[in-house]
């Protein structure tokens, strides 16, 4: 299994985990002041990453206003769900689905599935937005649901968080 698929997929169970497998790995142990401030470090730049963009979260409010569910469906490691619920715009989802949390990443149709099952909705009442990640928009698109392409990304930067691009 690639590195990205153990940390995509929760393999360890946390950071701390994942951080505790590499030192055992070369024969050593840290003490839990240690590990702790190893989990604050890689969680701190997250922090930034999570803030929404200018308008967005005005943009969801007003979503959730009119009923429409959101569901956040993302392949990520164990420190996102860490820090999801501080972030300025996690109580505008309803439900979300981290690839780490249920063992599956995308491509793989069983996220999508979850979260629709977890807003009681069919694949024709969904609108999938992704930004080419993982093949993601090929397997909503696959499932029937509507699938659209946000690409907000500086031309330098539209690739550095997303795995497996594909064009």
């Amino acid at each position: 299994m690639p590195v990205n698929d153990y940390r995509l997929m929760g393999t360890h169970g946390s950071s701390e985990s994942k951080i505790g497998h590499v030192i055992e790995f070369f024969g050593n142990t840290l003490l839990d002041e240690h590990m702790a401030e190893c989990g604050r470090v890689g969680r701190d730049p997250l922090h930034r990453l999570l803030n929404p963009k200018p308008d967005c979260r005005d943009m969801l409010r007003r979503l959730s206003d009119h009923g429409i569910a959101l569901a956040i469906v993302s392949d990520c490691g164990f420190d996102v769900p860490a820090i999801w619920p501080r972030t300025p715009f996690a109580h505008l989802f309803t439900i979300t689905m981290f690839s780490c949390v249920l063992g599956i990443r995308k491509p793989d149709a069983r996220l999508y599935e979850a979260a629709m099952d977890g807003l009681g909705v069919t694949p024709s009442a969904c609108m999938f937005i992704g930004d080419r990640g993982s093949n993601e928009l090929q397997v909503a698109r696959n499932l029937g649901l509507a699938a659209y392409l946000l690409d907000d990304q500086p031309a330098d930067q539209s690739t550095v968080l997303r795995v497996d691009v594909h064009e």
